[in-house]
């Protein structure tokens, strides 16, 4: 299908719910089928002080388009485009072909509140407070005394022992619930901030990516090129490749016209030195199975889902092994100064 090309993101998208409030603290996400996580979600950023969500609703059928509109503090946003479709959008340096998705995490915010901070987070995704702080706003205020465009957060993955957990199904209802089903992570920094750089330095792999490693799944050989013939006939590459799974976000922005972002990783502008929250993925959950099997049928994400195919076989690895997720670096989380003394988060 050949891109849609088009002048602004306000053309393709519609909102349902409440006139949106340019002074109330704000959280954007995308979600698909998120029910599982809806509920905690919500309370989560709620109890941080968070005023205003904007959740762009990607085709839903599992009840989440009935749970948003059910919200009074939640403006659904729908458009024609499913997260995986093609647009034409203008960058630095030309037109370029962009899943719809990935250009919505920056661009409906600039529509929506420009000139403003909104925080952009996934469904599965819920920023820790740095000690002592107990509103995001007191984050925003912080990095518009700097001066800060931006602040960047690591994104540390949680996990139980083992898979011996996932088949519950009563889904969460707050951050504590998802910590008791998922309470470890590893305490490696992942990142360093540079100064006047807008992307990190990259210390350690992900925990998914030394997971892979652990058990041998990832291809020994690079991906095939596309050959002659396949530029010819249109063939796609067949990717084998484990996609790095992100280490870190830059969710909080204040939106303008001069800032550009692609995705949810990095913009042009360097963030806070001083401000690095962290983000809790919940990724290993009774309904990771689901979610990969999920991800594989819509191929919405990255090189067709291909990362999904190397998760499946690594749940599988996992579902022989005690303890399969723990390494001598793995830690319970009680607090976020715990955090702070291991690198993945500063204040």
């Amino acid at each position: 299908m050949k891109p849609l090309e088009f002048r602004d993101a306000g053309d393709l998208i519609a909102c349902e719910g409440p006139e949106v409030d340019p002074g109330k603290t704000s959280v954007f996400s995308i979600f698909r089928d998120e029910m599982y996580f809806a509920p905690a979600f919500f309370a989560h950023y709620r109890a941080m002080g968070v005023e205003q969500f904007f959740i762009f609703d990607d085709k839903s059928t599992d009840g989440t388009t009935a749970f948003l509109d059910a919200q009074p503090d939640c403006i659904r946003i729908t458009s024609d485009l499913r997260y995986g479709d093609e647009v034409l959008v203008n960058e630095p340096g030309g037109k370029r072909k962009r899943r719809a998705g990935v250009y919505f995490k920056g661009a409906i915010p600039q529509v929506l509140m420009p000139g403003r901070f909104v925080t952009y987070v996934d469904a599965d995704e819920f920023l820790i407070l740095p000690p002592g702080v107990t509103r995001l706003d007191e984050i925003t205020d912080r990095l518009d005394a700097e001066g800060a465009t931006a602040a960047f957060a690591t994104l540390v993955e949680f996990f139980p022992r083992d898979t011996s957990g996932f088949d519950t199904v009563d889904a969460p209802q707050g951050f504590d619930d998802l910590i008791a089903a998922s309470p470890y992570f590893d305490a490696v920094p992942l990142l360093r901030p540079v100064p006047g750089e807008a992307a990190p330095e990259f210390l350690a792999q992900s925990k998914s990516v030394r997971l892979m490693e652990a058990f041998d799944l990832l291809p020994k050989e690079p991906p095939r090129k596309r050959g002659f013939w396949d530029r010819i006939l249109g063939r796609k590459r067949q990717d084998s490749s484990f996609h790095q799974s992100p280490r870190h976000k830059t969710p909080i922005v204040r939106h303008s016209e001069t800032t550009f972002m692609v995705g949810t990783h990095n913009i042009n502008h360097a963030p806070s030195m001083t401000v690095m929250p962290t983000i809790a993925h919940f990724v290993f959950t009774p309904q990771f199975g689901r979610k990969v099997a999920r991800a594989l049928e819509w191929g919405s994400h990255a090189n067709g889902a291909s990362k999904y195919r190397f998760y499946a076989a690594l749940l599988e690895r996992l579902g022989q092994q005690e303890d399969g997720f723990l390494e001598p670096h793995s830690v319970l989380y009680e607090r976020p100064e715990q955090l702070i003394a291991c690198g993945l988060m500063r204040w």
